[in-house]
């Protein structure tokens, strides 16, 4: 019974004790201080002793008792549950409330933290304090909200928001973007070209291509380099006529190709290509008028053009220069190479007032002139035309051009045009005129 009772006292002596330093302690963790209450470090001596004589109980387990000079004290809860290291030495630590308010009491942010707290993040950081210098991760309100927190954003984002791709007009980029495995136009339907362009080196066409609807017309400029022309213009693979500009209209609204080419300036742009070894040798014997540098010599020539051949022709062959007489008996024409074409007898017009200057010369009348420029030089013309075979079309030959006609055929001067006919009416071109006379020359020169 005695025994009992020392045990039952000595429990309630200790449990006693304990109820009375717990809420010291507590109160000691609240301070920060080692005296706090009127508990002194020798009361926690007394207390110490205390528990040594709990231990005597046989009733459970004893507690350690905590070290003499250095009493055990546990950080603030809230603390803890932050995730933020305790500050050194505080006179006073946060409260729990402290810390999830986002630091309203005033109190500086912690320095680096580890990971930012979900509520300050979601606060956009109103308490006004700077954010962490380097978050680990950003949180997924703070993307969300646009940062209205007002911190910077980050400075290179890896992927572009979605309604960025979407929009595909907005960014004002040009070309074609890949968007979700489908190519689209980031110029909107307007960057669609239904006609384009292909151009040689030496120039370049304006535009270079365009969107011309059914029905709609659109010019293509075409702008060569210096000492460059265009040569060749085709339209999906068929040739136009077209020096300067192309005007194509769309008729069924499909895709179309303009196809432009340059080439380096030539004596002449055109011409067919028998004619082209002899024009050649006709250019560097001087015999090309300066007049058809740069033409089509595919075209008819006029009657004064060829006047004006025929006396060159004459001029080269006796080295004389040919005088411009003082009377004019044609009515239509004050041109000097066809009056001295008629004075030297080269032409006697086309009535006994006109010459009809501008009017395409046949190849009869070609023959007639051409051979009485050769003529005029003291050059025998005559041909005995019993003896002379006879063209399949003779009978339309006028009389007065069957000398000539049949003289030419004879020198090879002016052949037939096929099938052993001559073709008398039919208008000769520039090119023959300039062959013609290129081979006179090179016939009858002395």
């Amino acid at each position: 019974m005695k025994k009992l009772t020392k045990r039952s006292l000595s429990l309630l002596l200790a449990f006693s004790l304990l109820f009375a330093v717990v809420p010291a302690m507590a109160l000691a963790d609240d301070t920060n201080t080692r005296k706090v209450a009127g508990v002194s470090r020798v009361d926690l001596k007394e207390e110490a002793k205390l528990i040594e004589i709990k231990k005597v109980a046989d009733s459970g387990d004893p507690q350690e008792s905590p070290k003499e000079d250095e009493p055990e004290i546990s950080p603030a809860e809230s603390g803890n549950e932050s995730g933020n290291d305790p500050v050194e030495e505080p006179t006073t630590e946060p409260t729990e409330s402290g810390n999830e308010s986002g630091n309203e009491s005033g109190e500086g942010p912690i320095e680096e933290p580890t990971e930012p707290t979900e509520s300050g993040n979601e606060s956009g950081n109103e308490s006004g304090n700077e954010p962490t210098e380097e978050p680990t991760e950003p949180t997924e309100s703070g993307n969300e909200s646009g940062n209205e927190s007002g911190n910077e954003p980050a400075e290179e984002a890896t992927e572009p928001e979605e309604s960025g791709n979407e929009s595909g007009e907005e960014s004002g980029e040009s070309g074609e973007k890949q968007n979700g495995g489908k190519k689209t136009s980031s110029g909107g339907s307007g960057s669609y070209k239904n006609v384009t362009v292909k151009s040689s080196k030496g120039g370049k066409v304006t535009p270079s291509s365009a969107l011309v609807k059914k029905g709609k017309s659109q010019e293509f400029k075409f702008i060569p380099d210096e000492g460059y022309e265009v040569v060749q213009v085709l339209v999906d693979g068929k040739e136009v006529d077209a020096d300067e500009a192309f005007t194509f209209t769309n008729e069924d609204g499909k895709s179309h190709k303009i196809e432009v080419t340059f080439d380096v300036v030539k004596v002449w742009t055109r011409a067919d290509v028998w004619a082209v070894p002899e024009l050649e040798k006709a250019n560097k014997a001087g015999i090309l008028p300066e007049a058809y540098i740069g033409k089509d010599l595919r075209k008819t020539i006029s009657r004064e053009d060829f006047a004006a051949l025929s006396v060159a022709m004459y001029e080269k062959l006796t080295g004389k220069e040919a005088y411009i007489p003082e009377d004019n008996p044609f009515d239509d024409t004050k041109s000097e190479p066809v009056l001295k074409a008629y004075v030297l007898g080269i032409t006697v017009g086309t009535s006994k007032t006109t010459f009809s200057p501008n009017r395409p010369i046949s190849r009869a009348e070609m023959s007639a002139m051409a051979t009485r420029a050769v003529k005029a030089a003291a050059i025998d013309t005559e041909v005995d035309l019993a003896k002379t075979g006879r063209y399949a079309d003779d009978a339309e030959i006028r009389d007065w051009a069957k000398p000539s006609v049949y003289f030419m055929a004879v020198n090879n001067v002016i052949k037939g045009v096929g099938d052993n006919r001559f073709n008398p009416d039919g208008t000769a071109k520039i090119e023959e005129g300039v062959i013609v006379v290129y081979r006179c020359i090179e016939k009858f020169a002395k």
